[in-house]
């Protein structure tokens, strides 16, 4: 039972993806990057609540991105290249978590937790790292 209802939680995430994309094509490949995180992370077929918590931290995580940058004054015209910048270390911190999942017997809320907490923590250090070496990331961080 828990099996069938973290797929459909995960997969009712991607058609909300889709959903949102539709409504907001200008928004696309913000959407198509979350979809393209837990795909990725699902190759490595870990744990089905892994994959729920992974889907839901990269949710949040545009979330806030979008709701940082559209909340400004005078939004950045590239805000697109920064959110892209951000990915690589939640999908890398996704990853070995998504093979820590799947080799390592887990409590559910465990692993459901190890993909938010896995994901959240690669795109914030990423973030930060991006935003303060590589380009100015407008109200993301404010370090500079």
């Amino acid at each position: 039972m828990t099996l069938i209802l973290d797929r459909k939680i995960t997969y009712g995430l991607h058609i909300l993806a889709a959903i949102f994309a539709g409504i907001y094509p200008i928004l696309l490949p913000m959407f198509l990057m979350q979809i393209l995180i837990v795909e990725v992370v699902a190759g490595i077929r870990p744990s089905p609540l892994y994959l729920t918590g992974s889907a839901l931290a990269s949710a949040v995580c545009s979330a806030l991105f979008l709701s940082i940058v559209l909340q400004s004054k005078d939004p950045e015209g590239l805000w697109i290249i920064p959110f892209f910048l951000t990915w690589p270390g939640a999908l890398a911190l996704g990853l070995s978590g998504a093979i820590i999942s799947k080799h390592k017997r887990l409590h559910p809320v465990s692993s459901l937790l190890l993909g938010l907490s896995l994901i959240v923590l690669g795109f914030v250090v990423n973030t930060g790292v991006v935003c303060n070496t590589a380009m100015w990331c407008g109200r993301l961080f404010r370090y500079h």
